[in-house]
């Protein structure tokens, strides 16, 4: 599918990932070529120390379309990764995914047919939508803590109601949209998707959701019990900033959460 001179950044955030970056760099390239798409593919690394940037370097090395390893010297947090990303990122379009190929790249069509007829300008992949397919579960502590967490969403960020799954990593903006959030975004840690929502709400950027097929990445970083404590304390100050600005400006529903320690 030809979709005219629009370009594709898709940037993948990495955390020790050296013994899989390398299928999904080439999992990247092979939908860009696919879909005759121009774009790139860029790799932030949080610090790993197991060659993750390495591997990237490696992975591009004759690639058809530019790949890019941008590596943090000091780890940050996801949230930070994504966001070096997008700012880092040319295209007219922006995917950011999770490492793992959770998702096959060719789901992302659905959200780039979204964005292309202009019927929003963020498109979130959903794991709960009636069209899903999940192929591997999360485990059932994981499934009951997201359960948890979906429900509180509404109460931390009053944006993110109507939205179904807001934490899944394979999500598409116009650019230049995707530019000007993360640039006025401070959360480093998981709940930065969560800030972002909250931002494109109060510029009036129309968020839609897009179902996937799914496989449950069992190596994933994310270990719900061990990050608990630091999900409880992102939520609450991101609760906090918005209370602050509504009573600064009662119009406006969002303040950027500073960065945590």
């Amino acid at each position: 599918m030809n979709r005219g001179r629009e370009s594709l950044s898709i940037i993948i955030p990495a955390f020790k990932e050296a013994g899989k970056i390398t299928a999904d760099v080439a999992a990247a390239l092979t939908f860009l070529v696919s879909e005759q798409m121009p774009g790139e593919v860029i790799v932030v690394d949080d610090c790993s120390q197991d060659g993750t940037a390495q591997a990237v370097e490696a992975a591009g090395v004759n690639a058809t379309r530019p790949v890019r390893a941008i590596r943090h010297e000091k780890n940050q947090g996801k949230g930070a990764a994504v966001r070096t990303g997008v700012l880092a990122s040319k295209g007219d379009l922006v995917l950011f995914a999770d490492a793992g190929c959770c998702i096959p790249f060719n789901d992302a069509l659905r959200g780039l047919a979204m964005l292309g007829a202009r019927q929003c300008e963020i498109a979130h992949a959903s794991r709960r939508l009636a069209l899903n397919s999940i192929v591997r579960q999360a485990p059932p502590l994981r499934r009951f803590l997201s359960a948890v967490f979906r429900r509180a969403v509404p109460f931390i960020v009053p944006a993110g109601r109507g939205l179904t799954d807001t934490q899944c990593g394979f999500k598409l903006y116009r650019g230049s949209v995707a530019r000007q959030l993360y640039a006025a975004s401070h959360c480093n840690g998981w709940l930065f998707d969560l800030e972002i929502i909250a931002l494109a709400a109060h510029a009036g950027h129309r968020i839609h959701e897009f179902p996937v097929t799914w496989r449950c990445d069992r190596d994933s970083r994310v270990h719900p019990v061990r990050h608990f404590a630091k999900f409880v304390r992102e939520a609450i100050i991101l609760r906090q900033r918005q209370a602050i600005l509504r009573r600064e400006d009662p119009s406006c529903s969002i303040c950027p959460i500073p960065a945590l320690p």
